[in-house]
């Protein structure tokens, strides 16, 4: 984390400094679990509806496993970065 320059009397506190610091990570921390939940729940229900149309007639069952696991993963990052 960068202090301003125009934040002069705060700029050169080193607890100033590292009381932002804690402050972000805290403030990082506390919206990403959520977030990231939340991302996940979606994402899980979209892709078992989308790989059960789009697949309905695959016989090679790895082949869907692995396009749901490929969809889930890209559906909840980008929930997750779209939300954030």
């Amino acid at each position: 984390v960068v202090v301003s320059t125009q934040l002069a009397p705060y700029n050169g506190n080193y607890s100033f400094k590292r009381a932002v610091q804690v402050a972000v990570d805290h403030a990082v921390r506390e919206i990403i679990i959520p977030v990231v939940e939340r991302s996940v729940t979606i994402a899980g229900i979209s892709t078992r509806k989308l790989v059960a149309e789009d697949f309905a007639t695959e016989a090679h069952e790895e082949k869907l496993r692995k396009a749901g696991h490929l969809m889930a993963q890209k559906l909840a990052g980008s929930l997750a970065l779209v939300t954030c």
